[in-house]
Parts: structure tokens; sequence; C-alpha cells
């Protein structure tokens, strides 16, 4: 990704480490959390495991 590296920014925090942190958060807790209405009312973790085990 072009801009995600700050090499005139050296002691100071890359502004696009928080969003990208806030990116991760976000699908973390979609894919692990909210369970989707779609998928048997499991979170998508839960319905891979539980199509695996089938």
């Amino acid at each position: 990704m072009p801009g995600s590296i700050c090499y005139n920014r050296p002691k100071k925090r890359c502004p696009f480490s928080f969003s990208r942190y806030l990116s991760i958060r976000r699908l973390r807790y979609s894919n692990n959390y909210r369970y989707q209405w779609n998928l048997k009312k499991m979170t998508p973790i839960q319905y891979r495991r539980h199509l695996q085990a089938a």
C-alpha cells in the first residue's frame, strides 16, 4: 500500500497505523463475535468449523 509507510516521521506514529488497527479490530469482531443471520445464527468462524465437522 503506497503511503502506509511513513519515512518522514521516524519518532511519531504513522497516521495509517491507527486506521489499520481499527480495520483489523472491525474484521476480528465481525468474524469472531457478531452473529450472522444467514449462517445459521453463527459467527463465520463457528460456521466454518461446523461445515468442516460435517
